[in-house]
């Protein structure tokens, strides 16, 4: 929740968009976005390591549609009466229909993961223990690999990890951990230090992968 927290208070909290280019701030708003962005992973990780072998409830499914609508249109009412907002058609409709119009994309990703997930694990229950990792290796090649190599061509495009393909990616991924993954204590040996030298190099090289993308397409700058 402190990773969900950060992300969004750096993203609509527009420190993104604040902190300049090339100075202190930018790279320190930029790797705390990063890290924190790997929320949705962990989450999606764990929805799936439990998912993988339980059953479908069409139950839980209606709950949290009506969470989701409780919410929605709650947070619309509260700002329609007690603020200044414009009283907009359209946005009336979204607060109705919040998971089928995208209204909170997490929400309506998620929903298409847990709808999807009863057939995702008929076929990883039929793969062997190596069929699943080359499956896993693959469809994180094509949904993540490839975008980020040929990022102008929208073919294998995940919307930046909140697509449908990213989620079911991270579904296979968390399976594999379900039925395979073996605690031997050597994990956290080699986690911590990659993690650690990786990040100022990720960031860094974030920083520097998009100067050379505003280059090539002439654009003086990024939307975040």
């Amino acid at each position: 929740m402190v990773f969900v927290v950060t992300a969004h208070l750096m993203n609509h909290g527009n420190l993104i968009g604040a902190a300049k280019r090339g100075t202190a701030s930018y790279y320190l708003v930029w790797t705390l976005f990063g890290v924190s962005f790997t929320c949705i992973n962990l989450y999606l990780l764990i929805s799936s390591y439990f998912l993988t072998e339980s059953r479908f409830s069409l139950w839980k499914l209606v709950k949290l549609a009506v969470q989701v609508l409780f919410y929605a249109l709650g947070i619309t009412a509260i700002y329609w009466i007690f603020t200044d907002v414009p009283h907009d058609l359209e946005y009336l409709v979204y607060s109705i229909l919040p998971i089928s119009s995208d209204f909170y994309w997490f929400v309506s990703m998620y929903v298409g993961m847990y709808v999807l997930a009863p057939v995702m694990n008929k076929l990883i229950l039929a793969l062997t223990k190596r069929q699943l990792a080359c499956a896993c290796a693959l469809a994180l090649a094509l949904v993540s690999v490839w975008p980020n190599i040929f990022y102008f061509s929208s073919a294998l495009n995940t919307a930046g990890g909140v697509s449908i393909s990213w989620f079911l990616t991270i579904y296979l991924c968390g399976a594999y951990i379900r039925l395979y993954y073996q605690p031997d204590g050597k994990f956290l040996k080699w986690f911590l230090p990659a993690v650690g030298t990786s990040l100022p190099v990720c960031d860094r090289g974030t920083a520097v992968l998009s100067v050379w993308r505003d280059q090539l397409s002439g654009r003086s700058d990024v939307g975040v």
